[in-house]
């Protein structure tokens, strides 16, 4: 049986970081944060980023799914537009959770800047990129985690 001071020690190192996250949290962000957020959600063209990205995903679904009619993408499409704004209210308060007033601040000016406004126009094309890169490097990454195994005398088809 162990002793109750290494137990207790191995409690308090284990428990530590969970009551050292509660004790930072701070107070909900007031309603001139939230605002803020908004204004930055808004400036950052979140709503046109995500349906550009959720448009190129219903794409390549279609060209990967026969089976389902093309009234499906068409309408999935139409109600994720008329669905943004439901997302950006709930994305608000995370967002003006994440940083301080005066952040949110320097954000926005960033934001509705020349460059802040190419910055986040760039976005949508730069996670479409990123989420092919990134397939294919995960699909690179399993061709070879199965040449591997096979060469080392796996047998992966059972």
């Amino acid at each position: 049986m162990l002793p109750r001071r290494f137990i207790g020690l191995l409690l308090g190192l284990y428990c530590a970081p969970l009551f050292s996250s509660l004790c930072a949290q701070v107070a909900p962000p007031d309603s001139e944060q939230v605002a803020l957020a908004k204004a930055l959600i808004l400036a950052q063209g979140t709503a046109q980023t995500m349906l550009k990205s959720v448009s190129a995903a219903f794409d390549s679904q279609r060209r990967q799914s026969s089976d389902l009619p093309a009234v499906f993408f068409d309408s999935a499409a139409a109600l994720a537009r008329r669905r943004v704004p439901d997302l950006i209210d709930s994305l608000t308060p995370v967002v003006a959770a994440q940083y301080s007033k005066e952040d949110l601040r320097q954000l926005v000016s960033f934001f509705s800047s020349p460059l802040g406004q190419r910055f986040a126009s760039a976005q949508g094309d730069l996670a479409i990129a990123a989420g092919k890169l990134g397939q294919r490097w995960g699909m690179r990454i399993g061709a070879d985690v199965v040449k591997m195994l096979t060469d080392a005398g796996l047998d992966l088809t059972q």
